[in-house]
């Protein structure tokens, strides 16, 4: 607490009754004064009531939007992992279905049945026929 001293005292540190000016106290070195601001006001005291609050509220709201998002993401993914283990399951079936197409109707299985039918193997295959070409 500041203590006022005569008008006539010259001591530094005391504010004058009336006056708006302070001495600087002698001791104290220059970088550890005070500066007075440009306009009057500093910091936080320059950002209305109302600034603040819409700041704090848009801050505020920003992380509840980006909390939901990840919750929201999270229920996504736990309703996904069963579609997706059914989808590697119905792949297994198609695979082990067309395994089996492929035995029934290979090549190998194809002259074994047209052999039990009587069928006889023809021989080398002719040469490639052209159409429109001259002989």
């Amino acid at each position: 607490m500041r203590r006022y001293s005569a008008p006539n005292s010259a001591r530094s540190g005391d504010v004058r009754p009336g006056s708006d000016t302070v001495r600087p106290a002698a001791g104290i070195p220059e970088i550890w004064r005070k500066a007075p601001a440009a306009t009057g006001a500093s910091g936080f005291r320059t950002v209305s009531t109302f600034r603040f609050a819409a700041i704090l509220s848009a801050i505020a709201g920003a992380v509840t939007m980006y909390i939901g998002h990840v919750y929201a993401t999270q229920d996504l993914l736990d309703s996904l992992e069963p579609v997706r283990r059914d989808n590697l399951q119905l792949h297994l079936e198609m695979d082990r279905l067309r395994g089996k197409l492929e035995e029934a109707t290979g090549p190998a299985v194809i002259y074994r049945r047209a052999a039990q039918l009587g069928l006889q193997e023809g021989g080398p295959y002719n040469a490639t026929i052209r159409v429109g070409a001259i002989p």
